[in-house]
């Protein structure tokens, strides 16, 4: 029987803007609270996926970035069983260097969320999926779940995957 994969990828939630000339660094950002509303929606998305019996992730792959952290322990909330490790390489990295990533993942886990920033998480989408619905970019907190059949982790390569859903925030907290 071939293998299904599940892989989900976030882009974090709204964050502060970067102000030129302050003492903190863009990787010590924080999210707003339109941020931190659009992370507990993720979060009630992941938990009616799981009481619904649905897949969801058993890993979450995390940049180091507080903004990135931050949203993804909101989701980990909903997932107990979920080990959520935050990669600093994740941090600065370009779509290639989340797929080597990617390669280096068990093959038992079967469902992996990767939370990250733009443009990387888009690009990583389009370059994944090829998918049309990418045109329109890629705004804080979209998620997208991404299948693959009959590849494993290490396996994974520019369109070799299939854009399965596409969640964007509601436009109260967009």
């Amino acid at each position: 029987m071939a293998s299904h994969l599940l892989l989900w990828v976030l882009r974090h939630a709204k964050a502060e803007p970067e102000r030129p000339g302050s003492q903190g660094s863009d990787h010590d950002r924080v999210l707003t609270p339109r941020g931190l509303t659009q992370a507990g929606e993720l979060r009630d998305l992941m938990a009616a996926r799981l009481a619904s019996g649905l897949p969801v992730p058993e890993l979450i792959l995390c940049s180091s970035a507080t903004r990135t952290r931050q949203t993804a322990e909101k989701l980990a909330d909903a997932l107990p069983h979920a080990k959520l490790r935050v990669e600093p390489g994740l941090y600065g990295a370009s779509p290639a260097d989340v797929v080597a990533q990617l390669h280096l993942c068990d093959a038992g886990v079967t469902g992996l969320m990767v939370v990250g920033h733009n443009p990387t998480v888009h690009t990583l989408v389009w370059n994944l999926t090829g998918d049309e619905r990418l045109t329109a970019g890629y705004a804080t907190a979209t998620l997208a779940t991404i299948g693959f059949l009959g590849v494993s982790w290490g396996e994974l390569r520019d369109g070799s995957g299939s854009l399965e859903d596409l969640w964007t925030p509601s436009r109260s907290s967009a």
